[in-house]
Formats: structure tokens, sequence, C-alpha cells
């Protein structure tokens, strides 16, 4: 427990994340399941089969993780948000700017020992929520698999090595993403703990000035792995004049329904943008491509979604465009940030002439033809892209809204 923390998220691009149906070896990983409804800050040992490591939950050295339940009363000061799934979720510091290499750790005994040998899918879903107290972002939050619980001097790193580790900045705004690894134990461990292992000097820790970073978790699994339903070869794509191709290719489908091709301008926040009909069943390498006619000028990411008849879903590692249109207008936008309408101005406009605002989701949200004064009072603050196109030419601004 800490006051003043503040949640950090998490977002990596991934290889693939894989959803399989198998028996989850930890406890309670969802921290649905609890012996007392939590109060106050500090009580992991509230959620069932859940400790904190160091065995102090309330006074000095605060340094026990937070368990939140939508039915209980633990204020909401690190910026909580709903679970991932159900009720119940964890909340712990990897870095606290007063307390040099201050660290909080969840932990608990696996259901049966990891068997030697045997290849396991291991996945948790993390976010930062909603802005609370804490507004740092930090890497190095790992799990470390082992043969009963670990050693934690008061609030210090504990001292081992991770098998499982993020090694780049995470931090996912106000939303959750799951992370999904595969790891073959070399002995029979059955106890799992997670945070951050390193000190401060070996810690990555972004933006600077005085806060903290702070962490939600839930849906935690340990499972044995299973066969990928596809064998995905490539995914790959090129920006074109005004459009970006998006290619992929699959060496075998195993129960494939569709895939899902999603788009995002920011890199966290994605929207479907293409459904492909998958093959069911085949063992031949098959090609798939689908073209995005409305890049932004700029950064554009991607990334495949892929669905078996049974409704098991998985995802693709998440790749990049950068596109830029051809002979671009040089157009005007006043005011800038807007409050209640905005003025667009540039040479040459005509009746053909199409303008679009679009969200950072990708969605237009306003459409209009040949009209330079626009009402922007009903879209909420945040950043928009002013999208004009002409017979022949493309070109994107960033516009913000601060009502």
């Amino acid at each position: 427990m800490l006051l003043l923390k503040k949640c950090v998220i998490i977002i990596t691009l991934l290889s693939i994340i894989h959803s399989v149906r198998a028996q989850n070896l930890v406890p309670n990983g969802d921290f649905e399941l609890y012996t007392l409804l939590p109060n106050n800050y500090g009580q992991t040992n509230r959620a069932t089969g859940w400790n904190n490591v160091n065995g102090v939950y309330i006074g000095t050295p605060y340094a026990s993780p937070d368990y939140f339940n939508t039915a209980g009363t633990v204020p909401t000061f690190f910026g909580q948000i709903l679970p991932f799934s159900g009720i119940g979720q964890m909340g712990f510091a990897t870095f606290v700017f007063y307390l040099i290499d201050f660290r909080e750790y969840i932990s608990t005994t696996l259901v049966s020992p990891l068997v030697v040998g045997t290849e396991y899918q291991v996945s948790f879903a993390l976010t930062n929520g909603n802005n609370g107290d804490y507004t740092k972002s930090t890497n190095n939050i790992g799990i470390r698999f082992s043969t009963g619980s670990l050693f934690q001097a008061v609030d210090q790193p504990i001292s081992e090595n991770p098998q499982i580790e993020i090694t780049s900045i995470t931090y996912n705004y106000n939303f959750w993403q799951t992370y999904t690894y595969f790891y073959t134990p070399t002995s029979a461990y059955n106890t799992i703990t997670i945070g951050n292992f390193r000190d401060d000097a070996s810690t990555l820790i972004s933006p600077t000035g005085s806060s903290g970073a702070y962490y939600f978790i839930d849906n935690i699994i340990v499972q044995t792995a299973t066969p990928l339903p596809i064998e995905l070869l490539s995914f790959t794509g090129e920006s074109d004049i005004n459009k970006n191709v998006l290619q992929w290719t699959t060496a075998s489908e195993i129960n494939n329904d569709y895939f899902t091709l999603e788009k995002s301008i920011d890199g966290k926040t994605f929207q479907p943008i293409a459904k492909i009909e998958g093959a069911g069943n085949s063992t031949t390498d098959l090609n798939y491509s689908v073209i995005d006619d409305y890049p932004i000028n700029g950064t554009n990411y991607y990334k495949l979604k892929q669905t078996d008849f049974n409704g098991t879903t998985w995802y693709s590692k998440t790749i990049s465009l950068n596109s830029n249109s051809k002979h671009e207008i040089d157009f005007l936008i006043y005011p800038n940030p807007a409050t209640d309408y905005i003025s667009i101005s540039y040479p040459n406009s005509n009746a053909k002439d199409e303008i679009k605002i679009i969200n950072k989701l990708g969605e237009t949200v306003f459409k209009t033809n040949n009209k330079h004064e626009i009402d922007v009072s009903g879209l909420q603050n945040g950043i928009y892209f002013i999208q004009l196109t002409t017979d022949k030419n493309i070109s994107t601004k960033k516009m913000v809204v601060q009502h």
C-alpha cells in the first residue's frame, strides 16, 4: 500500500496473443474470490490465495499492493477503472519518487507445480487506469516463478531475476492491454510473484518530475500451451499514394473463421476497419490483402485479430506505416485549439471538395462538401484530424478541441 500512487498501463508489441481453454494454474487469477471485501489500501491478502511477499499489510513499510473489488470501498486515488473482467483487480507500485527502490509484489501458490520441459502460456491484463495520483510509467514489470515464497527486505526489490519481463516502458491510459508469453520451466516451480525486480538505477522511468508509477493487473493465467490456430508467415504493409496496402500470409489454418484488420492512429486504441473471411482449414500458403483508403498523414498502426469458429481470438504483432499524401494543400484551421466553431481556408476551393473531421480512433465524426465554417461545439475535448480531399489531393492537419 502507498498513498498517492498512480496506475500505469501497458502497451506492447506482441508476436501472437493466443487464447485457449485449458486449466489455469493460478488460483483466483481474476481476483473474484475474497475472504473479506476490501475497505482500505494494502489489503492484498483479502483476495483469496494472494499475499504481498513481505507479510506486512498495515503500517510501515506500506509496501503492500492494493486489492480492489467493485463491491468494496477502497478509495480511488490511484485512478481505478472497472476490472478487465468480473469484479476484482489488484494494484501495485513499480516506482515511488520519494522512496529509493520502493517496490510492491503480489504472489500466490500455483494449483500444481510446473512440469519441467512443458511449454506454458502466461498471460495477464494491465492498465494504469484514468490518471490517478501517480503519473509515471516504467519498464521491468516481471514474473518470477520459484519453488516456495520469495524474500523481500522491507520495501526493497526482490533479489531474483524474473523469467518473464516487459523491458520497454509501458503506458496504457484508461484501457486494459493483454500480454501473452510462452515459457518452458527448468524446475518444478510452484509459486508465482509479480512486480518490478530491478532497482531504480536499472529501471526506465517516464516522464520526469515528482510522482510514481502504479499498475492495475487482472486475469492472470498460466496454462499449458496448445497449437496455434494459424501459422502466420508474415504481416506487412506498404504506403502508396493516399492509401496503405496491408498483406499477410498463412502457412496453415485450423478452424479459422475470419480475420479483422484493426487500425490505430496513436498506437493504443484500435478500431476495426475490415473483416476478411478465413480458409477454415488449410495446409498451404494463403495470401491476404486489404487496402486502407483513408490513412492519416504520419504514422498509422495496424494489427490482425483472428477469430476461430468457436469464438476464440488472438492477435498479431502491431506494425506501423508512415503515410504522406502527394502535393498536399496548405490549408488554414482557425482557431486552433477550437471551442465552438472553426474556419477552414485554402486557395482554389470548389463545391466538390470534401472536408472530414476524424477522431483518434480513425472514425469520421463529421463530413461536408465545401463548407468552410464548421460547428465543433458538440465534439468532446481532445485531438482530431481535419482531412481535406480535392479532385487530386488529400491533406490532413491536427486540430484540438478545448471547450
